[in-house]
């Protein structure tokens, strides 16, 4: 590798780095600064993006927890930059572990102090017929202070859930499909159709 070449490679990854947006909870004075790059379409660098890695910290600290994407190209659209990570009452993360894997989701007073890439507390993925990484995961938003909204993606079919993260309870309003089911990072959870 000649010095250009590695040069080249060192400004790709700085480039792929950068800070889109920082998401603050101010309850706990904790900082969710989501790193990645712009890229889209024909060159329309405003369509969408891809994030590289999410870091925890106290506001004002520049080291904090880091959640690093499995797979950090997987590209989210436009409006999902700065999603918001914190429940309404800030007493709880949710992180998109790529989209593929589902989300992390973790009691903010349970975050680690210190960089770590074990996931968080808990986390939930919907699999299609017990294969992971099979349905595509998009985050949709919060219902209360402790419902997370997300819906996935399969045969072009958008299929809503809520996922309760004090109860652990995941639902879906749709009639049941027996070809979906759902994991967290103990064991399989089970899907309350029709609701």
């Amino acid at each position: 590798m000649t010095l250009g070449t590695l040069l080249l490679a060192v400004a790709q990854i700085a480039a792929a780095d950068s800070l889109l947006c920082s998401k603050v909870n101010s309850r706990f004075a904790l900082s969710a600064d989501i790193f990645g790059e712009w890229v889209g379409p024909d060159g329309d660098e405003k369509s969408q993006y891809r994030v590289s890695r999410v870091e925890i910290r106290k506001a004002g600290f520049s080291n904090g927890v880091e959640q690093r994407f499995v797979e950090p190209i997987a590209s989210f659209g436009m409006t999902g930059a700065c999603w918001t990570v914190w429940s309404p009452d800030e007493e709880y993360v949710a992180l998109p572990r790529d989209g593929f894997e589902g989300f992390s989701i973790s009691p903010v007073r349970s975050l680690p102090t210190t960089s770590s890439n074990k996931p968080l507390s808990d986390s939930v993925a919907v699999r299609y017929r017990q294969r992971p990484r099979s349905v595509w995961h998009n985050f949709r938003g919060w219902s209360g202070d402790h419902t997370l909204l997300f819906y996935v993606e399969i045969d072009n079919s958008r299929i809503p859930f809520a996922y309760d993260v004090k109860h652990k309870a995941l639902t879906s309003p749709v009639a049941p499909i027996l070809v979906l089911d759902a994991v967290n990072e103990s064991a399989a959870v089970m899907i309350i159709w029709g609701r």
